[in-house]
This record gives structure tokens, C-alpha cells and sequence, in this order.
């Protein structure tokens, strides 16, 4: 059975665009926004995020246009994995590590914390290789 490559489409709006970069401004809701209380929720529920995107030809783009930020379901389980599942199973190998060799629960558990600077640095350092695997492109709404 072959892997299966979804795409994910969420609705923006172009802020600028610089070179081959376009600028997506995309609103982020709560899982609880299109329920039908969605009136009781609070402004905090919402966030404003710009994407930088990559599309295959920016001609006929332009500021303030409707599109569709696009990108695969493997991509967001990446992200997922090197943003959540890689540093928990850091820090939980470094707690393990430490208290077997020093029985020392503090220790192990600021051994285990310290742990994460080294993970977010070499991920900062590498961040120009992630961003080429981890590219969102655009499609401009078509009215229905």
C-alpha cells in the first residue's frame, strides 16, 4: 500500500511580494470556532499569522488577493515531529541518562531541560535546509 500525500489547503490573503516570496496573511481558530457558540469566544481564540510561501509562477498574484495556502499532510507531520516528538524524546532520554548515573532527581531533571538549548540551536542552524523541505505554495481562489 503506497503512503498517501494529502494536500491541505487553508484561506489567506497575500500581504507583498518579494521576488519569488509571497507573503500570505492566514487567521489560525481554535478547534472550537465553527461550532455554533462560536459567538462566546473570545478574541484570543483567533490568530494573525504570515506565511512566506513559494509559488511555482507569481504572475497574475497580487497584494490583497485571495488564495489558498497549500501544503502536503507529510509536511505538517514533520514540522510536528521536529517541533513536539523529537525534543520529548530528548529530554526524556537525557532524564534517563543522567538519574542512572547520578540518582539525583534534580540534576537530572535541569540535565534534561538544558538538554533542549542544544536541539533548538542545531535546528536554528539548519534552518535554511528545513525551510527547502518544508514548502507551503499558493492558488488563487477561483469564484464559484
Amino acid at each position: 500500500m503506497g503512503t498517501k500525500n494529502t494536500h491541505v489547503k487553508h484561506e489567506g490573503t497575500i500581504t507583498r511580494i518579494e521576488g519569488k516570496a509571497v507573503y500570505v496573511r492566514i487567521v489560525q481558530h481554535s478547534a472550537c470556532s465553527g461550532c455554533h457558540v462560536q459567538s462566546a469566544c473570545t478574541v484570543a481564540d483567533r490568530k494573525e499569522k504570515i506565511i512566506e510561501t513559494s509559488p511555482v509562477d507569481i504572475s497574475g498574484l497580487y497584494v490583497g488577493q485571495p488564495v489558498w495556502v497549500v501544503g502536503t499532510e507529510s509536511m505538517g507531520n514533520e514540522a510536528l515531529r521536529l517541533a513536539f516528538l523529537y525534543p520529548f524524546l530528548v529530554v526524556c532520554c537525557v532524564l534517563a541518562v543522567v538519574y542512572f548515573y547520578t540518582r539525583q532527581e534534580a540534576l537530572s531533571g535541569c540535565a534534561a531541560l538544558v538538554s533542549l538549548f542544544p536541539y533548538y540551536l542545531v535546528l536554528y542552524l539548519c534552518k535554511n535546509r528545513i525551510r527547502k523541505d518544508l514548502v507551503f505554495t499558493v492558488e488563487p481562489q477561483t469564484e464559484k
